[in-house]
This record gives structure tokens, C-alpha cells and sequence, in this order.
């Protein structure tokens, strides 16, 4: 009996650890779509691969789990909500980062990876060269 309660708690301790561990999005009533095509070492990205997004502070705002080969989206990119004190995500204005698989990705056009306002839609292709 004392070896399963031991298993337990360990297994709870490792869980607990491992969700701690994950980074998580703060939905907001508030966000701007990405979408487009995505590259990994000039192959298209493939299904399960993750984009993520970021605002200039390092907040992550938005994640996208690739569905589909080559491509993503839509990848909402939640914005600060000004009914809290906690910086959640994107204000107007902000340029967005984006990373597929952890790795930082360049856009092919820079203006469009820019938070504008709640509900817009933007496209912007993603490319990682290691």
C-alpha cells in the first residue's frame, strides 16, 4: 500500500512539473489571425510542428499546432487585455515574433507581422534556416 501511494505522489510531482514547464497562451477578448506558409531548412513544415508568437516583451500570445503541410493559421496572436494589470499579449502597433519548433523565424514581409487591431487577419510566411 506504501509503494502505491509513493508511486503517486511521485507521478503528481512529475505532472505538476511537466505543466509548469509548458508555456501557455492568455486568451484575451482580443486578437489579430496569422496564417501563411511555414519552412523549416527549405522543407515545408509538417503536421504536429508548433508556431508560436510573441509581442516585444517576450509574452506569448499565440500558439498554432501545424495541421496541415506547409502551412498554418489561423494563429491568433491574443492582445493585452486593459481590463487587468498583467500584461497578457499584443497592443497596436507591436511587431510580433514568431518561432516554429523553438526556433526563431524570419518573415517575408515584416510589415505584415505587425498587431493592429482586434479581428484583423494578417499573412505572413515563416522561414527557419539552421
Amino acid at each position: 500500500m506504501r509503494g502505491h501511494m509513493i508511486f503517486g505522489l511521485l507521478l503528481s510531482l512529475m505532472l505538476t512539473a511537466i505543466l509548469l514547464a509548458e508555456e501557455r497562451v492568455t486568451p484575451t477578448p482580443e486578437g489579430v489571425d496569422f496564417y501563411g506558409q511555414a519552412m523549416v531548412n527549405n522543407a515545408p513544415v509538417k503536421e504536429g510542428d508548433v508556431i508560436t508568437a510573441y509581442d516585444p516583451q517576450g509574452n506569448l500570445c499565440g500558439k498554432f499546432i501545424v495541421k496541415k503541410l506547409g502551412v498554418f493559421g489561423y494563429l491568433c496572436v491574443y492582445g493585452d487585455d486593459p481590463t487587468t494589470t498583467r500584461d497578457e499579449g499584443a497592443e497596436p502597433g507591436d511587431v510580433i515574433t514568431f518561432k516554429i519548433n523553438g526556433k526563431t523565424a524570419v518573415v517575408d514581409k515584416p510589415e505584415n507581422a505587425v498587431w493592429t487591431k482586434n479581428h484583423d487577419r494578417h499573412q505572413v510566411n515563416l522561414f527557419v534556416v539552421e
